[in-house]
């Protein structure tokens, strides 16, 4: 019986090993399953922006900036070069020290990052709950990125 138990863990090792996890709880998925993009759809909307914005949303990078493989981007512009991107499913870089935010009544992170400013927040356990909205914008208080963060707003 020993033997029997021992052999059963061994092979629910290998299968967990070959395996990762999928968007479904409790699904398995191989490793090699490339990652799909994420909804093209925002579960919510932008209630603040700073002045010189516009309020329409545009699909894909800010204008110069290269796609990121399986990851929706939306972005945002204004005079003068400003812009803001909103990532879904991934981030355009890594926070270089951040402090907590509330986002949507969630904790997420605020922090520089290459090339400007972003907050970091999730919505869900799925990699498409995962979003990074940046800014272009160098204030090292970030005033204005906190306004935005503070301002998404839940669809109903």
């Amino acid at each position: 019986m020993r033997r029997l138990t021992l052999s059963f863990c061994l092979l629910v090792a290998v299968v967990a090993a070959a395996c990762g996890k999928s968007e479904t709880p409790g699904t398995l998925v191989p490793k090699s399953a490339p990652n799909k993009p994420c909804s093209d759809q925002l579960p919510f909307t932008v209630g603040y922006l700073p002045a010189g914005f516009s309020r329409q949303l545009q699909p894909g990078p800010e204008p110069g900036k290269p796609p990121i493989k399986n990851v929706t981007i939306f972005h945002l512009m204004a005079p003068g070069g400003k812009y803001i991107e909103i990532l879904r499913g991934g981030k355009r870089g890594i926070l270089n020290g951040s402090v907590g935010i509330i986002v949507m009544n969630r904790t997420g992170s605020i922090g520089p990052t290459t090339g400007g400013n972003a907050i970091n927040f999730r919505l869900g356990s799925s990699r498409c709950a995962r979003y990074q909205v940046f800014s272009n914008d160098r204030d090292p208080q970030a005033k204005e990125l906190v306004k935005i963060g503070h301002g998404l707003q839940a669809l109903r």
